[in-house]
Parts: C-alpha cells; sequence; structure tokens
C-alpha cells in the first residue's frame, strides 16, 4: 500500500477533484455511473440500454459491462456525491484487489510470503502496467487471479466449491474486462488440457470432465444473459471488423527488444534511450519484460551442464511449468495479430491469430490484440520467481532481496505519473 500510494500520489492528493485523463477516465465514470442509476431505481427492463445512444436498443454492449467495477463504484458515490472522488477510490481499491488476489495465487504456488510478495509486485508494476495504464478495464485483472488461486488449490482435493469459485470469478472478470475474461478462459483451458494428458492415476478423467461443467455452469447461469446481450447487440448493428483493425493493434515482433513504453528511472534514462531510439514502431506496442524478470526466469527456464569441453543446455518441464510456458508462448505469438510487423515495417506475413479470428466465435471482439502480452509477462513472472525461491536460505539472502528491490524499484515502479485537473461541468 506504501508503494501503491507513492506511485499514485499526484492522484491521491486531488482525489476529489483529478483524473488520469479526461478522455477514457471520464468515459468509464459515465459507464459506472448508467450502471448504478439503472441498479438503484430498480430500471432493470432498460438495463442494457444507455442514455448517450437513445433511443437505440443493447448499447451497454458496445464495450464491457463494468458491472463488477461498478459495484464497488457505487457506495461511494452515494457516500460522496462526487464522481471524481468515487471514481478515484475504485481506482485504488481495485489495485489493492489486484495485490491481495495476486499474493494468494503465487502463496498457493510457491508456499511462501516473501515470494508472494515480490510475484505481486512485478505483475502490479510489470510492462503491461506501463502500457495498459490508461485503460482502467484491463487494470481489474483480480477476478482472473482469485480464479486462478481457487483452479490451482482445487487440483490438490476433490472439494467442488473451488470449481465453483473458479467460475463465479470467471464470470466477474468477463464482466469487468471481457479481454481478460478470454484471456482467463484460455487459461483455464490450457490447465485442463495439461491435466488430462499428464494426469496422476488418483485423478480421474470423470474428475476433470465434472469440474469443466461446474466451472462452465457457473459461467453461463451468471454472464449468460450478458453473453447473449453482445451476439444480439453484434446481430442487431450487423457489426464487424476490418481485418486493418486487428493489425493495426497488433504488437511488433521488435516490440520484445525494446522498453519504449516503460515509464521508469532505469529505463527512461540517457543509456536506454541509446537503445530505445531505434524503435520505429509508433502504433499499439508491447515491451521487451525488463530485466530483472527476464534475466531471473531465463536462469531458472533453461539448466546449462558442463562435461569436459561441452557445455549442454537443457529444460525440465512439469504439469506447472509447462502451463505458464505455455502462456509465454500463446501470449508473444497471439499479441502480434494476424499479420506480422517488425519496427513499423509490414511484413504481410501471415501468423495463427488469423486462424482464431475466423474459426474461433467471439474473438472478433478483442481488437487490441497486442495485450495478449498479459499472459506473456504472467509466465516470466513464475519463472523469475522459482529463481528467487532458490535464493531463500542461503546466507545473507535477506540482503539480496533488499537489493533485488532497489533494481525493481529503479527498472519497474513509475515516479512521475500526473493527474490533472480540468472542467467537467458547465452552465450549459
Amino acid at each position: 500500500i506504501i508503494i501503491l500510494f507513492f506511485v499514485f500520489r499526484n492522484i491521491i492528493l486531488n482525489i476529489s477533484t483529478n483524473l488520469l485523463d479526461w478522455r477514457d477516465y471520464p468515459f468509464y465514470i459515465w459507464m459506472m455511473f448508467q450502471n448504478i442509476t439503472h441498479i438503484t431505481s430498480l430500471d432493470f427492463v432498460n438495463f442494457f440500454d444507455t442514455n448517450a445512444f437513445y433511443p437505440h436498443k443493447l448499447t451497454l454492449f458496445f464495450i464491457d459491462t463494468m458491472l463488477p467495477q461498478s459495484l464497488i463504484f457505487l457506495p461511494f458515490y452515494y457516500l460522496t456525491k462526487n464522481l471524481i472522488l468515487a471514481f478515484n477510490l475504485t481506482f485504488i481499491i481495485t489495485f489493492i484487489l489486484n495485490f491481495i488476489s495476486l499474493f494468494l495465487f503465487w502463496k498457493q504456488i510457491f508456499k511462501k510470503d516473501l515470494i508472494a510478495f515480490f510475484g505481486s509486485l512485478f505483475i502490479i508494476f510489470s510492462p503491461f502496467f506501463h502500457l495498459e495504464l490508461g485503460h482502467f478495464t484491463v487494470m481489474s485483472y483480480w477476478p482472473f487471479f482469485f480464479g486462478l488461486y481457487f483452479l490451482f488449490k482445487g487440483r490438490f482435493n476433490k472439494e467442488k466449491r473451488n470449481y465453483i469459485f473458479t467460475g463465479l470469478f470467471l464470470s466477474i472478470q468477463f464482466l469487468a474486462s471481457i479481454y481478460l475474461g478470454i484471456f482467463m478462459m484460455f487459461s483455464v483451458l490450457i490447465f485442463y488440457m495439461l491435466i488430462y494428458l499428464f494426469k496422476p492415476i488418483n485423478i480421474k478423467s470423470k474428475q476433470i470432465f465434472s469440474s469443466i461443467v461446474i466451472i462452465s455452469f457457473i459461467f453461463i447461469a451468471i454472464s449468460g444473459i450478458f453473453v447473449k446481450g453482445y451476439i444480439d447487440m453484434k446481430h442487431t448493428y450487423n457489426a464487424k471488423r476490418d481485418i486493418r483493425e486487428y493489425i493495426g493493434y497488433s504488437a511488433s515482433l521488435s516490440d520484445y527488444l525494446f522498453t519504449t513504453e516503460i515509464n521508469s528511472l532505469f529505463h527512461k534514462s540517457s543509456f536506454m534511450n541509446l537503445w530505445n531510439k531505434f524503435d520505429k514502431n509508433q502504433s499499439s506496442h508491447g515491451s521487451f519484460p525488463g530485466f530483472l524478470v527476464f534475466i531471473s526466469a531465463i536462469i531458472a527456464l533453461f539448466k546449462v551442464s558442463r562435461n569436459n569441453q561441452t557445455i549442454s543446455f537443457s529444460v525440465e518441464m512439469n504439469k506447472e511449468k509447462a502451463f505458464f510456458f505455455i502462456l509465454i508462448i500463446l501470449g508473444l505469438l497471439f499479441s502480434l495479430g494476424p499479420r506480422l510487423n517488425f519496427n513499423g515495417n509490414y511484413a504481410y506475413i501471415p501468423l495463427p491469430y488469423y486462424l482464431l479470428l475466423k474459426f474461433v466465435p467471439g474473438m472478433e471482439s478483442l481488437r487490441a490484440v497486442v495485450r495478449w502480452e498479459f499472459l506473456f509477462f504472467l509466465g516470466f513472472t513464475y519463472f523469475s520467481l522459482i529463481a528467487l525461491t532458490k535464493l531463500i536460505g542461503i546466507r545473507y539472502y535477506k540482503y539480496i532481496f533488499i537489493l533485488i528491490f532497489v533494481i525493481f524499484f529503479l527498472e519497474y515502479i513509475p515516479v512521475n505519473i500526473q493527474s490533472t485537473k480540468l472542467s467537467y461541468l458547465t452552465d450549459d
């Protein structure tokens, strides 16, 4: 919380008047105000309609419904009657929820508080934070990690409540952010694919199938009406996207060599600017994971052995490692979109994501495909935490972790996030 307050100090000091920006963030406030107006007036007949497109119907489904964020926003607004204050409180609470969910998730895997703490920071202030801070919906990923926490917890027992909670948080994530909801669906699918292919003797196919059914049933029961709403909206307005939209919002392969978008002391230094000046991509950006996470992840991922005059590299995999390794591959590959770009040059080379757009229903809703890098950073963080785990117990390891924190602060923490105050209510 201290780190969070330091990063957002300018917002917190002006919490009732300022916003991070005056384009998307006022839009998010309007979205949530639409929702809470319908909820408090019990106007569920017109719940899917908004006032900005009157008299057109189903306009709530032009973007994420933001219902979970709206329920956090609601009590703050009715206590303060200040839209900006209510939103900024919702914003801060969201990041606290992000931390709690991440801490529980990493603690479930690594069983150590210190590792869970660093894992939480590595995700919260990953390059994804620097790239997507202007988009509040994809910053609301606490349901994703609460869901994965119960999914991983369910590996070790047969309690159905773990799968019920996974389905519940999958539904919440879908309503908070369609992007993250679909990312979570893919993550759950990969999880069960690996469980099925490499299931222990004591795990039967029937158990795997029943857990999938429970998760799917909960999701459909809660989110089914909203999924239908999106489908109806698409048919009503004959909504289609040109493939050039996906290409324009894809990462360039060269993005993963540069750190142009990371707003930290180290990556904005003159030293890094010498390298980042070679980044010619002027469109949507991906990013290199950062040196701390990348180097530690590579150390954990590859085992080096020497025999006489031969040096060999090997990769040790189990189901858990395979899960996060697949996330790295899919996150990187899918973020590149349907056609390859390199350093601002369109290469015309088709990529596998084109097949997803063509054959998988719902994929057309994800326009900014660069956001698949969320899974890429998640996978790298897992392997970097394995390397950190090996440090615990060695002599003076506490001092080593203090040094790691200092490096992390210099490389990942933004130090100059600003907010602004504008007039949004006039006499007119």
